[in-house]
């Protein structure tokens, strides 16, 4: 009877445990003079016009936190957040290499991306930083190979 109880309670506990949604993550690192938070509409994509590499054209916002210098609890959050559970979204890449941890969501709609999560911890040397991107709009997945293509030869 005791065992039973115990795993009705686990169940319940786990059935109860909600996954974060991506507005949550941005949420996670409230204003403070470190932290950089910046949105950038459609609109504004617009007005890059023919400026705008071609594998660009399908994004429809981007929202972007930079945090140098983080607090530990700034730095904390970021590490449980490559870690957790959130909305719709699959973990497509959690990745460590030299006090630096990536973690890559995805959200797909058919064969599209409609939206790409990253968040990374660098730790490394006396500057450490922290940045949380999103990506939302229908794009492939070779989009995302020639964006990052792109971001390496700047």
């Amino acid at each position: 009877m005791k065992k039973f109880l115990a795993i009705a309670i686990l169940a319940l506990t786990l059935g109860t445990t909600q996954a974060m949604t991506v507005d949550d993550v941005f949420n996670a690192f409230p204003d403070a003079d470190n932290v950089e938070n910046v949105v950038i509409s459609k609109d504004m994509l617009k007005m890059a016009g023919d400026n705008m590499p071609s594998e660009l054209k399908d994004i429809e916002a981007m929202q972007v936190i930079n945090i140098k210098q983080p607090t530990t609890q700034q730095l904390n959050t970021a590490k449980q957040l490559q870690s957790t559970t959130i909305d719709d979204m699959e973990l497509i890449l959690d990745a460590s290499e030299h006090s630096q941890n990536v973690a890559i969501f995805t959200s797909q709609e058919g064969k599209s991306i409609s939206k790409l999560l990253v968040i990374v911890v660098d730790e490394r040397d006396s500057n450490p930083e922290v940045a949380v991107v999103l990506v939302k709009g229908k794009f492939k997945a070779d989009a995302i190979e020639k964006i990052m293509s792109l971001s390496q030869k700047n």
